[in-house]
């Protein structure tokens, strides 16, 4: 199967004075006209996918090049994908793409004066 080509995208939504996290992530399509999908994976560490230890958090049918992953802490994460046919068969890991997700707001101002200008 080709290689992937995988990209991140990190969105921060906004609701009810709480942050969530979400990472966006996105690929070009493989060519095989067999294709049936791609598995995405994540770990906090690079590592994981040599010793199959990364998670699996989806499973997305082709022909779909994306995938949010939703309700994300902080830390780094490392994400890749494979491919996979109709017959079950599926490629080894796509080129490992890491993002550091932050939600957490700065401390608040200090020290607030006021003074009346003639």
């Amino acid at each position: 199967m080709k290689k992937l080509l995988l990209s991140l995208v990190f969105v921060v939504l906004f609701a009810f004075s709480v942050f969530a996290a979400s990472v966006e992530v996105t690929w070009n399509a493989n060519t095989e006209s067999d294709l049936a999908g791609y598995k995405v994976y994540t770990s906090t560490s690079a590592a994981a996918f040599a010793g199959g230890t990364a998670t699996l958090v989806a499973t997305v049918n082709a022909p779909t090049v994306s995938y949010i992953h939703a309700n994300v802490v902080d830390g780094t994460f490392f994400y890749a994908l494979t491919a996979f046919d109709a017959s079950g068969n599926e490629s080894v890991f796509s080129d490992i793409a890491s993002i550091k997700v932050d939600t957490t707001a700065p401390g608040k101002p200090a020290n607030l004066r006021l003074k009346v200008n003639k």
